[in-house]
């Protein structure tokens, strides 16, 4: 039954790192414009909450080029 876990408690831990890598990335390179809840600017920055666009990386990447690191 242990052996069954310990894949499952590896994913958990990498998923959390993985996330927080993201979250990290995003305070660094997006949040300044897109805001803390990626709110956006109205008029101004489009919001990246609820923007399906927003998940796709090649989509991110070819937008913001290499100023995303």
């Amino acid at each position: 039954m242990k052996r069954r876990l310990y894949p499952l408690a590896l994913a958990l831990l990498l998923g959390l790192a993985l996330a927080q890598d993201g979250q990290a990335l995003y305070g660094k390179n997006c949040a300044s414009c897109h805001g803390l809840e990626a709110q956006g600017i109205p008029e101004a920055i489009p919001p990246l909450a609820g923007n399906p666009r927003a998940l796709d990386e090649a989509y991110v990447l070819d937008l913001c080029g290499p100023r995303v690191s």
